[in-house]
């Protein structure tokens, strides 16, 4: 009567299971006439190790294997954090100085992690304000992941991160960040139009007088009250009908208008 030996697999956590020949993870193979028992195994989608139990016939002992798969897939996805996150807004803001902690995360078809030393390009795009365009290069560690930090001093305004995949570069993930000055230090006065007729000739006409705040690099600062008073009028010698007056002009910051009515 022919012997045979019997192999059993086991299955690692979260993977879509390793099988033999037969499609199962488990199969009994008869011994040849040379005395070998041959069968094939194919690993788990999920890097890790194969433990393999094998049952001999008679008294021999059981033994084991470990089989070890490795990732040499290229990278298919890739995922990011950003610290600090955005609060009830489409991207995150910090005030200047600030920086921005941007965490990588590249995976392969079947969702490990594809290695360390995988390059990552990041591009660093201005949107608005003083920013300026850069690109970096940095590469992941063992466990698929890399870490980058973009910081700005004195600039504000507000950049796209684009970090991509060398090598594979149909696999990129965005973020908009952006930085702000929080520390005001001139302003910028202007009347449209400078003149205009008295309200006895119109009564609704109006000239708009907008201020504008500003830091020391001349970047708009946001969140400012600004008081606006009238403190002298010159009639030039002739009579007024009316005082002038000043409106409650309410547009957002960091620029505030207020209408002014001449007499």
């Amino acid at each position: 009567m022919a012997e045979s030996v019997s192999f059993l697999v086991g299955q690692i956590v979260g993977g879509s299971g390793a099988t033999f020949a037969n499609g199962e993870d488990e199969i009994t193979v008869p011994v040849d006439g040379a005395g070998n028992v041959t069968t094939r195994l194919h690993v788990d989608t999920k890097a890790g190790q194969n433990i393999v139990s094998v049952s001999f016939p008679g008294n021999i002992a059981s033994r084991s294997l470990i089989i070890t798969g490795c990732v040499s897939g290229e990278p298919a996805k890739i995922f990011q954090t950003v610290s600090p996150r955005a609060e009830g807004s489409d991207y995150p803001e910090v005030p200047l100085p600030g920086s921005f902690t941007l965490t990588y995360a590249l995976y392969d078809e079947y969702g490990n992690p594809p290695g360390g030393d995988r390059d990552l390009r990041v591009d660093f795009t201005r949107i608005s304000g003083a920013l300026i365009d850069d690109v970096s290069f940095t590469k992941t560690n063992s466990v698929g992941k890399a870490q980058i930090t973009y910081s700005s001093s004195t600039r504000a305004g507000v950049a796209e991160i684009v970090a991509t995949a060398v090598d594979n570069n149909s696999v990129l993930c965005k973020q908009k960040v952006g930085f702000y000055s929080s520390v005001s230090s001139d302003m910028v006065v202007a009347a449209a139009p400078e003149t205009i007729a008295s309200r006895d000739v119109k009564d609704d006409i109006v000239s708009s007088i907008r201020a504008k705040v500003m830091d020391s690099k001349g970047n708009p600062v946001e969140g400012e009250s600004v008081l606006f008073r009238l403190i002298k009028v010159d009639a030039e010698g002739y009579k007024m009908t009316e005082e002038p007056v000043i409106s409650n002009g309410t547009p957002p910051p960091p620029e505030k208008t207020v209408r002014l009515l001449l007499p």
